[in-house]
């Protein structure tokens, strides 16, 4: 049996986490974290944007580029959070569902290394 979106979207974060500790972070710190995101149309990503903020992310970018086909509208976020496992996943999740809610995908997250 495969895993399902979520499963995914957690072994993801676990590969990163792992990377991360390895490269000398505790996981300790609070810090920036940036994530992408990306739509099928300006409307949903505006939708989007508007949830997110009263979530406390910051914009940082948006962006449209037709090459990426039916999700050319990009955006990427970022907001001060822990990066353990358990606060990782709650937040890439959240971010995850929210996209699909407004026809947008998740694409992933990255951070500092902090020592």
């Amino acid at each position: 049996m495969f895993p399902d979106e979520n499963e995914m979207q957690m072994i993801q974060n676990l590969d990163l986490i792992t990377y991360i500790e390895e490269q000398g972070d505790d996981l300790s710190k609070e810090r920036e974290v940036f994530h992408w995101i990306y739509f099928n149309s300006k409307i949903d990503r505006t939708k989007f944007i508007k949830k997110a903020k009263s979530n406390n992310f910051k914009i940082i970018a948006e962006n449209l580029d037709k090459k990426l086909g039916d999700l050319s509208y990009s955006l990427n976020i970022s907001r001060s959070d822990f990066i353990d496992w358990k606060s990782i996943n709650d937040v890439t999740i959240d971010l995850m569902n929210l996209a699909k809610t407004y026809n947008g995908e998740y694409d992933g997250w990255e951070t500092s290394i902090e020592k």
